[in-house]
């Protein structure tokens, strides 16, 4: 494919789009994970001069993500009860990292180690499964796990409302006042 000073090999030519914006943009369309990695753009112009530039083309591919938990949503939750819970972003290129959130801020509560694996396309999925032990405090609020990918930012999130009444009893080192009935 030739259009005036741009020459693209013929891997990329059913790739690269024939319209663009500005005189110094390409535009790839249906690149695959395996486009992945540096290049050089060779140039010449009408007067014969050469020029190339080498540019790493960074090849993003969202994942599929999906939380799970050992209760049902809406089910009554109540402090000391464990919740069970499983992230899970499937598909991913590069890996996806991901963090627990208790009402939109980090969360560490949960814990769990990550665990990627790659798939047959190249592609990755992480899986983080962790515990949580309930208190009053979480009740009423979102527990969630947030995906990103390095450089690319923010891919998505899943969230689960934690549901319950919180207990009547007092808080350790919490003082009750106790009126003398007799």
């Amino acid at each position: 494919f030739v259009d005036d000073t741009r020459v693209v090999f013929d891997a990329f030519k059913d790739k690269v789009s024939d319209t663009f914006d500005d005189a110094t943009s390409l535009h790839f369309n249906n690149v695959s994970i395996d486009d992945d990695g540096q290049y050089i753009c060779e140039l010449q112009d009408i007067n014969g001069d050469k020029y190339e530039d080498k540019r790493k083309m960074n090849v993003i591919k969202k994942p599929v993500i999906t939380m799970t938990t050992s209760r049902q949503a809406n089910e009554n939750l109540a402090a000391g009860e464990s919740l069970q819970v499983n992230c899970t972003a499937e598909g991913s290129f590069p890996e996806t990292q991901i963090q627990w959130l208790l009402n939109e801020k980090e969360f560490n509560g949960v814990g769990g180690e990550p665990n990627t694996h790659t798939l047959a396309d190249g592609s990755m999925t992480t899986v983080v499964t962790g515990e949580l032990i309930i208190e009053d405090e979480h009740l009423g609020k979102d527990l969630a796990c947030k995906a990103t990918i390095k450089d690319f930012g923010h891919i998505g999130t899943r969230k689960f409302t934690l549901t319950g009444t919180p207990s009547t009893e007092p808080a350790p080192n919490q003082e009750v006042e106790v009126k003398d009935q007799s």
